[in-house]
Parts: C-alpha cells; structure tokens; sequence
C-alpha cells in the first residue's frame, strides 16, 4: 500500500533554533493549501499517496518574507531567517475572566501535546548534520547551522534523482562556507564536504559521474599537432 506524501517545513535562525511565531502557508498547483498563523517554527502538509502535484511555501516573520519550490519527491525543506529578533511576547493580562480562560487553554494545549504522536526525525537532516560535524572535526564553526540546512536542503533535492555531477556536488559544497577555521582549513573542510556528500549520494542509489577530460587531437601517426599560420 503506497504511503501519503508528507511534507514536514521548518522555520529557523541562524543558530539553528526555531522560530516561533512564524507564518506558514501552502500553496499546491498555486491554489491555497492551508497552513499556519502561529505557528511553533514547523508546519507539515500530508498529500494523497502518488499525488504528482506542484508544491510552493510561503513563510512570514518579523516582516519578512521567503519562499520556495518544492520538487516532486522533496519531503522538507528549511527556511534560514538571518538579522530577525525573536517575537516579542504578549503582555500580562489581569482579571478573573482571563486568568479562567487562560488555565483552560494552557490545559488543552498539554493535552494535546500528550497524546499527539511526535514524528521521527528526517533522516536527511541528520545525515547532513552527520556529514557537517564529521568534517569539522570537533572545530568551531560559527555558521554550521546554515551549513547544514543547506545540506539537508540539497540532499533532498537529488535523493530521488538517477544521477548527478561529481561538479555539481562541488559546487554546491563549495558555497557552503565556513566561518571561525582560518584560510588553512577552508580547503579541506569543503573537500570533505564534498567527499562525503557523494559517498552517501551513492549508498542512496545515486550515481555520481565524475568529469571527463577534454579529448587530446591526434594525427595519423598519433601524435599531437598544432596549427600556426604560413608565412607568405
């Protein structure tokens, strides 16, 4: 029996931590699909098993506004909000009335939390934090948590795919830079980077052609020739 397409969205700042408050929306085959006000950083779309349908996300906070594309078989996505502050929080409230109101919700919220199932993490995601970590090598990087997401954010993207350019993986690794390593390091962090995106690509089934070198010209005779004008 095929499974419901699921698509889990989270909302983060650059330290890796979600952000609450943010607004969530759905769009499939750009008509409206939902979604959430307030929500706690996360929101997820659940789709009919073998729906093939175009999936966009629109996230609001703190006045700004990102979107995103999602591809056919992509399953998450996360959204990096950078420079924004945390939501302020609402003022206290007196009065009987409110202070009621309030306890009943508080109390319907945690049963709800309770009994609702939580959902295992996607193993993308960790693969991607895996792979970050295994290449920093216990150093401190102040912006691993972009790294990372971008990671996830690629990984998902091609999982599904047959095959990919062992360049295009360098591409998108080398731009994934790192800060508080020094120039020393930059190198072999993002080989490894790349390196072990590939190895995990492939143990997914995904195959990864490396560049072919441009063909040398040969004569009759098998060696090389170089043309250069006559003199007249």
């Amino acid at each position: 029996m095929a499974l419901e397409r699921r698509i889990d969205v989270t909302v983060r700042d650059p330290k890796g931590e979600l952000l609450r408050g943010a607004r969530i929306a759905f769009q499939v085959d750009g008509h409206p699909a939902g979604g959430v006000d307030h929500s706690d950083g996360r929101g997820d779309l659940t789709l009919p098993a073998g729906d093939r349908s175009k999936v966009s996300v629109t996230v609001e906070y703190a006045g700004k506004t990102k979107s995103a594309v999602l591809a056919l078989d992509q399953t998450h996505y996360t959204f990096i909000f950078e420079g924004v502050d945390p939501m302020p929080r609402q003022p206290k409230r007196t009065g009987m009335i409110l202070g009621t109101l309030l306890v009943f919700a508080v109390l319907a919220v945690a049963a709800l939390v309770a009994f609702r199932p939580h959902p295992a993490a996607d193993p993308v995601e960790a693969a991607a934090e895996g792979i970050a970590q295994r290449c920093a090598g216990g150093r401190e990087i102040r912006n691993e948590s972009l790294i990372k997401a971008g990671l996830s954010n690629y990984l998902t993207r091609v999982s599904g795919a047959a095959k990919v350019s062992a360049s295009e993986v360098g591409s998108v690794t080398s731009k994934l830079r790192p800060t508080g390593i020094g120039a020393d390091m930059y190198k072999t962090y993002t080989a490894c980077l790349k390196d072990q995106t590939e190895d995990y690509l492939k143990l997914k089934g995904v195959q990864v052609e490396s560049a072919k070198p441009a063909p040398v010209p040969h004569t009759a005779g098998g060696s090389s020739t170089t043309s250069s004008p006559q003199a007249r």
